[in-house]
């Protein structure tokens, strides 16, 4: 029993009192202990510069940091430590460099007055700028700010038809161009903005496909319209397809030329035209006649489709009609038929053309032809020249010839059809003229009108140097595959250096297929060289042209620029920066525009901003003057980088259900990326912190040949989902998205996704709640537990750590996550209680607990079935011992199993008890995200432990017993067999001597015999098998009395083995113990 006097009240409470009061007044050991200073951690604070926050689209923005609690000692470290971070509020909040901002840099060099932020806005609009240094300084500051375009840039302009099929239009109706101003960076301008020549500024001009200029009429400027555009209207008039063109100071604008088609109006008789098929209205005599008629609209464009025509002839002298024979009209092309009749008569005929239905004359008029016999005629053609007047015999004469047919139009004919005669009063001589065209051949070469030489006169030296010249004939058409009569030729050479065969190269001319060639010569020494190029050996002019060779740091060298950049964001750099440049002094002197971007210059940099959603390969040309006058180009080549695919659409939060699959059917909805290039195959990782990520079944479709969609397990437990494909394929499989918690999991979870292309990765986070279930504890024991051996002053403890291989606790699967579990696993209690009930049927339970448990436990004694708090007991050191049948706990699950384990066992039968263990959790199964919530209808676990005393046998012994008896009684059934086969020989063989003797004697013989044999047997027969006589007389007897043996044996040995099975081996490596664990 407890001592009442040492529970009484009033020495706790004047403890507690003393513990109370006791650290009210403090003892000199604490009033002597020195005062640090706290120290106060450094602080910003950031403004913009002049407190002005309106810029203008790519200029620089400059944000002063003011710093406050920084000791000059300290400012290095902070220099060195400090984390500044600018984000753009609203815009994807994305730290650093986006498509808004770009070369955010800090400034941190000198005293801390001069520390500074600098930033380039790219996007026109009102923002809100975060600014937050992460290391020191724990708060935000905000600071608004206004970005205006800038001007104007015809580069990044827009231009595109107003409507929708606005590029197919009728001949005379009108077309409407909408214009949208840009700056160099791609923001558009505000409506009403002024432009540099007003709304002049942008100009309009018209081409065929083939870039043959074409112009039309009706070009007006409407101004501004609502949706911040500049439109444009003009009239088409010609049919056919035509590029417009849309430009400002002399630069194209984005979209430039648009495509246009104009298709033609109603045919209009009137306005229809005829044409000769070969140019001329003279026939020959019973050949065909062939004109064109082309169907033409109001404004002379053809019209296609058949119309129906007829034709009349009237000869002109006698103003009679003359039959058409052979009349035929067909289509030829699209808006021309051909009409062809047969001429049988010669003599001067009009053609009259005229529309079917509506008997209209084509173009109002009629045409006039002729039909002739023969095509040159000698009375018509004209012989003249200077021989004819007068010649000296024996001198060469000459004269022309004039061949014309009977209408007096040019008929030239082979020159060896000509004749020439002399006729004179002696008779008629014939001579062999030379017969030439008046003019020279098509293709020779006119060395008067070929170009001069294209050279550069300061020259490089031992470097290739080109020289090209042109070659034209008489009418300037261009002449080609002569490049073996081309040659340069050295004259002269001032130089130093005394000149050799070496000192100077010149190479072959090569044909460039254009009527020009180039040719390459390389000067060894510096000076003036003067050259010549002949052309079969002559010159062509200028000869001597000059060539000053100067030393290479003379010129200026220019070289390839390559930068990178992502899409919609931009970049600076500066071109001259791995360039050469002679004296140091140079001038951009023409800077082309890229096809893809815009370019806006900044001293003494450059930037470049690609067009929206561009991405690929972009370049510009630039020329730059040194001070010596050397002009040299480069290039700029510019990689616009796909960004990593982005998530444009993803759930605030899913919720989903413990150890379920979630969503039930299909996936979760809302999650879809975006990514420029459509065409390149990207992948995307899903991977959750506290569980699984799964596709659901996806509905079945026809794959074709190109998909490229793929699934796969990857990381470590293959537990990150991959989906590989094109962005389209992927977005299709995000749809069918599950998510499964890992067993028993609930809470808040994450699940990650990582995006990835060539260039890069892109992360992005889909967060998850998880609704708890209530789960039922589980107890970890086994069948039964063997006692002996290890029996103390306290009893048997049932479970020793060292001394079982087997589990013996509780395990609450919702503990895990139960407020409190994750400073569990650092020593600290857990809020989840269970109640824990140990009761035997025999004997009684031993425990000890700690004093400050008390109040949680629980007895059953053996007078009474009830439980009974405890009302009396005795601590020492702070630990009160429990006894009963029966002990009911309600603590933590880590105190249940320390209690489990400090159990013991006393008294009771010498073959042990049933130890009952039934756990409660009190309906607790977690708290998310509120624990006055998660209640529900409590869950029991429930198991029953054999104890035993007695060692059990060994499961090998066990086998190895029983197999043993089962071979003795398979060896005693063996040999009664052969006992019972002799006797039964025996029997036989005495009934055969029997029947062949005397029935008396041969039985007394045969007593005798058997009990001579009988009595004569040896004693180790005796030993193991019973008489003869006793195996002859009463055989059945001992048949029976064998069974029941065996069956004494037996039972005997079932016997042995019960008492066996029931000890359990303690200490012995050779008999281990059965058990059975039920988890």
């Amino acid at each position: 029993m407890a001592n009442r006097a040492a529970l009484s009240p009033r020495p706790i409470l004047a403890i507690s009192l003393l513990l109370c009061l006791a650290p009210l007044r403090p003892t000199a050991a604490q009033e002597q202990w020195p005062q640090y200073p706290i120290t106060p951690r450094p602080a910003f604070m950031f403004r913009w510069v002049d407190d002005n926050g309106s810029f203008r689209a790519g200029d620089t923005a400059t944000v002063m940091i003011t710093s406050f609690y920084i000791p000059d000692a300290n400012v290095s470290e902070v220099r060195r430590k400090a984390a500044f971070k600018v984000t753009l509020h609203g815009h994807g909040d994305k730290a650093g460099n986006t498509s808004y901002l770009t070369d955010v840099a800090v400034h941190l060099e000198g005293d801390l007055p001069s520390w500074n932020i600098t930033l380039v806005p790219l996007r026109a609009g009102d923002f809100v700028a975060l600014f937050e240094e992460e290391r020191f300084f724990l708060g935000v500051d905000t600071l608004n700010f206004a970005v205006a375009a800038r001007d104007v840039s015809p580069s990044a302009s827009l231009a595109s038809w107003t409507h929708l099929g606005g590029r197919r239009v009728a001949a005379g109706s009108r077309a409407f161009v909408s214009v949208f101003p840009r700056d160099a960076l791609g923001n558009g301008l505000p409506r009403g903005a002024d432009m540099p020549f007003g709304n002049w500024y942008f100009a309009v001009s018209w081409s065929y496909v083939n870039g043959t200029p074409v112009q039309f009429s009706g070009l007006e400027y409407n101004g501004w319209t609502e949706d911040a555009c500049m439109s444009i209207e003009f009239v088409p008039t010609l049919a056919g397809d035509f590029l417009v063109h849309v430009h400002a100071d002399n630069t194209k604008l984005r979209g430039s030329p648009l495509p246009l088609t104009v298709k033609p109006g109603l045919i209009d008789i009137a306005k229809s035209t005829a044409e000769w098929k070969h140019g001329t209205n003279a026939v020959q005599i019973f050949s065909k006649l062939e004109i064109f008629i082309n169907q033409r609209d109001s404004f002379g464009n053809l019209v296609p489709g058949i119309h129906s025509f007829d034709a009349a002839v009237v000869e002109s002298a006698s103003r009679l009609s003359v039959p058409v024979g052979g009349l035929r009209i067909e289509a030829v092309a699209e808006g021309i038929q051909r009409l062809s009749f047969d001429v049988v008569e010669p003599g001067e005929f009009v053609l009259t053309i005229f529309e079917t239905h509506l008997k209209q004359r084509l173009s109002d008029t009629v045409y006039v032809y002729h039909v002739f016999v023969g095509y040159c005629d000698g009375s018509k053609s004209i012989v003249n020249g200077s021989g004819l007047v007068q010649s000296v015999a024996g001198s060469p004469s000459s004269f022309m010839v004039y061949l014309v047919d009977q209408y007096g139009s040019p008929s030239p004919i082979d020159t060896k059809m000509l004749r020439v005669q002399i006729l004179s009063r002696n008779g008629t001589s014939g001579v062999n003229p030379v017969i030439t065209p008046v003019r020279e051949p098509n293709g020779a070469v006119d060395t008067s009108l070929s170009t001069a030489p294209m050279f550069d006169p300061k020259a490089k030296r031992s470097v290739r140097n080109n020289v090209t010249v042109r070659l034209v004939d008489s009418f300037m058409n261009p002449v080609v595959s002569l490049e073996p009569k081309l040659r340069l030729q050295l004259t002269s050479a001032n130089v130093t250096a005394p000149m050799n065969a070496s000192s100077f190269t010149a190479g072959e001319f090569v044909n460039n297929r254009d009527g020009s060639y180039t040719a390459h010569y390389v000067a060894r020494y510096l000076g003036l060289y003067g050259m010549c190029i002949l052309f079969d050996s002559r010159q062509l002019a200028p000869c001597p042209f000059q060539v000053l060779v100067l030393p290479d740091e003379y010129f200026s060298e220019v070289r390839e620029d390559h930068i990178s950049v992502w899409e919609d964001e931009s970049v600076s750099f500066d071109i001259l920066s791995n360039d050469y440049i002679a004296v140091g002094l140079a001038d951009v002197v023409n800077l082309s525009s890229p096809l893809h971007g815009a370019v806006l210059q900044y001293n003494p940099g450059y930037r470049y901003t690609p067009f929206e959603r561009f991405f690929g390969n972009d370049s510009f040309s630039y020329t730059v003057s040194d001070k010596h006058g050397n002009v040299v180009s480069g290039t700029v080549f510019i990689s616009v980088l796909c960004r990593p695919p982005q998530f444009i659409s993803l759930p605030k939060q899913l919720h989903v259900t413990e150890d379920i699959i979630g969503p039930k059917f299909g996936g979760f909805p809302g999650i879809e990326m975006t990514y420029s290039d459509t065409s390149e195959n990207i992948s995307v990782t899903v991977r959750a912190q506290h569980g699984n990520v799964l596709l659901a079944p996806v509905p079945m479709k026809q794959h074709l040949l190109d998909d490229t969609l793929s699934i796969s397990r990857v990381g470590r437990s293959s537990q990150a989902l991959k989906i590989q494909g094109v962005v389209e394929e992927i977005n299709g499989a995000l749809k069918y998205l599950q998510y499964i918690g890992n067993q028993d999991f609930y809470g808040d979870d994450v699940i990650m996704l990582y995006a990835r292309n060539r260039n890069g990765r892109h992360r992005d986070e889909l967060h998850v709640s998880v609704e708890p279930v209530n789960d039922p504890p589980v107890i970890l024991a086994p069948k039964s537990i063997f006692l002996g051996g290890k029996e103390s002053r306290d009893g048997y403890q049932i479970f020793d750590k060292q001394r079982d291989p087997f589990e013996f606790s509780i395990v609450e699967p919702d503990l895990r996550w139960y407020p409190g579990a994750l400073s569990y696993s650092f020593g600290n209690k857990s809020h989840l209680l269970l109640v824990l009930s140990l009761e035997v049927f025999e004997g009684t339970l031993m425990m000890t607990l700690p004093a400050s448990l008390v109040g949680r436990a629980e007895l059953k004694t053996g007078g009474s079935n009830q439980w009974q708090s405890l009302q009396t007991y005795v601590a020492i050191a702070h630990h009160l011992v429990l006894r009963g049948t029966g002990i009911r706990l309600r603590l933590d699950v880590a105190d249940c199993n320390s209690a489990m384990h400090r159990l013991f066992y006393q008294g009771g039968p010498s073959h042990g008890t049933s130890l009952s263990i039934t756990v409660d959790d009190l309906g607790n199964y977690g708290c998310y995200p509120d624990c006055s919530e998660m209640m529900s209808r409590p869950l029991q676990a429930a198991k029953t432990v054999q104890l035993s005393k007695r060692k059990a046998m060994n499961s090998t012994r066990a086998i190895l017993t029983g197999s043993a008896i089962a071979i003795e009684i398979l060896a005693m059934l063996c040999l009664g067999g052969v006992l019972l086969y002799f006797l039964v020989k025996c029997m036989c063989a005495l009934r055969i001597e029997r029947t062949r003797g005397r029935p008396g004697n041969e039985v007394r013989t045969s007593e005798r015999t058997m009990s001579h044999q009988l009595m004569s047997s040896s004693p180790s027969d005796d030993a193991g098998y019973s008489s003869a006589p006793a195996a002859v007389l009463s055989m059945g007897g001992n048949r029976s009395g064998f069974r029941q043996r065996s069956c004494r044996s037996w039972k005997q040995q079932e016997l042995e083995m019960q008492q066996l099975s029931g000890i359990r081996n303690d200490g012995n490596q050779d008999d281990q113990p059965v058990v059975d664990k039920d988890k």
